[in-house]
């Protein structure tokens, strides 16, 4: 179990990345009294920014800790995403490493997180790495940390707008869904310095 140090715990969290330090995540070197990471080390980064590394174990022990923390609301924000990505024997997976995003206008949703009886919300990277059960049936204890807060959130947000979707061909839910996505526009404040001719704004 790790000790939260008294002066993050007293005064909330200032900065994500001294409370990284202080779980035993080893600043980079570019920083003043940084390390070189060991080629074994995984990375650490914020918001894509590399700030430290540390060993595969390490790294998932602080993935489950800054779980608890933002689902209790304490010192982290409570939309972080905690994306721990595995070593992967044979090297066939993403690149492995510790991100967390902090960032604005992030796909998150909720789920329960199993441990604390909470709401959680989860983005999409994280999701994968992350054992979700559908059904009360489907825990596996030990195993299963999330449980979806209603079945039909397997489905995505745009999908669970199809009526009677269990009454349609698989395909054409599909469609439908896709075709759902084009109506919903997305602002693109860099439009005026984009290349690409092939995107299409709806505009009010």
């Amino acid at each position: 179990m790790l000790s939260y140090p008294e002066e993050i715990v007293g005064h909330g969290l200032k900065d994500l990345e001294e409370l990284l330090f202080s779980f035993g995540i080893s600043p980079i070197a570019r920083r003043e009294g940084g390390q070189t990471p060991i080629h074994s080390h995984l990375s650490v980064c914020i918001d894509g920014r590399p700030v430290g590394a540390a060993s595969a174990k390490i790294c998932r022990v602080v993935s489950y800790h800054l779980r608890e923390l933002k689902v209790s609301g304490m010192h982290v924000p409570p939309t972080l995403e905690v994306a721990f990505f595995p070593p992967v024997i044979g090297g066939n997976g993403p690149y492995p490493g510790l991100y967390l995003f902090t960032g604005a206008a992030r796909m998150i949703r909720p789920v329960l997180h199993r441990a604390s009886g909470k709401v959680e919300y989860i983005g999409p990277m994280e999701q994968p790495f992350l054992d979700i059960a559908c059904l009360s049936t489907d825990v596996r204890e030990g195993i299963t940390t999330h449980q979806e807060i209603d079945p039909t959130n397997m489905l995505s947000l745009i999908a669970s707008l199809t009526p009677f979707s269990d009454y349609n061909q698989s395909p054409r839910n599909m469609y439908q869904c896709q075709m759902a996505k084009q109506t919903m526009g997305t602002p693109c404040h860099a439009l005026n310095y984009r290349v690409d001719n092939k995107m299409v704004r709806i505009s009010s």
